[in-house]
């Protein structure tokens, strides 16, 4: 009788042991984020570019360029081949 109630309290140690954990159940949460964006758009107009005063000089391959001006006088030469 010693051996049975041996027996019978480690079969019962060993099934409280090898209980099975309960799985909790996993909450999933969707979230959507929408992102508006604003874009601001700036126009300025630009004027064409008056000729500043001074002199200028383009020298290219088929000849000079030389253009002057000072105040309402202007002058320009060009020499080609």
């Amino acid at each position: 009788m010693k051996n049975i109630g041996m027996v019978i309290l480690a079969a019962m140690m060993i099934a409280s042991c090898g209980k099975k954990e309960e799985e909790k159940p996993t909450e999933v949460i969707n979230t959507t984020e929408t992102v508006e964006k604003t874009v601001i758009v700036d126009t300025v107009k630009v004027e064409a570019p008056e000729d500043k005063e001074g002199t200028t000089v383009k020298v290219g391959s088929d000849g000079v360029e030389i253009k002057s001006k000072n105040g309402d006088k202007s002058t320009s030469v060009e020499v080609k081949k």
